[in-house]
């Protein structure tokens, strides 16, 4: 049996005659991938953070996110000198920077307290750059 394979159902009713163009299954993408197969939610391939809200520097500010969205809050030696303190957006205290000769840093729950030269990732550049009243971190 021949069917065109551009119409719907084509290529279900060509492989399995048995199939109904009624079923309640997911299309499968057309020729393998050949053409263009369009998904629910596309993952982005870059997401833009902003920091704003500057108190003398960016230790103490905010980080905005998508939308607008809070997603940190940085205060530096408040409550506690020589340390900042990254909240969530929950007000959760999530990562500690303690200021010595060589920082320390721990993220809760996810990476325990260490050197911030044995953390950060090695080969790669990080580039803060300006973007009117706030600046962008790109990696």
């Amino acid at each position: 049996m021949y069917s065109n394979p551009f119409t719907q159902g084509g290529w279900q009713s060509s492989i399995n005659p048995r199939a109904s163009s009624t079923s309640n299954t997911v299309p499968q993408p057309s020729l393998f991938g050949a053409l263009p197969f369009a998904t629910l939610n596309p993952i982005p391939m870059f997401v833009f953070f902003r920091i704003t809200s500057f108190s003398l520097s960016i230790l103490n500010s905010t980080v905005m996110g998508p939308q607008g969205n809070t997603y940190f809050r940085i205060s530096t030696d408040t409550p506690t000198p020589g340390f900042t303190i990254i909240t969530n957006s929950t007000n959760q205290p999530t990562i500690i920077i303690e200021w010595r000769k060589h920082p320390v840093l721990e993220i809760r729950d996810i990476v325990p307290k260490q050197k911030s030269s044995q953390w950060l990732a090695k080969g790669k550049t990080f580039v803060w750059a300006p973007d009117g009243e706030s600046i962008r971190l790109s990696v």
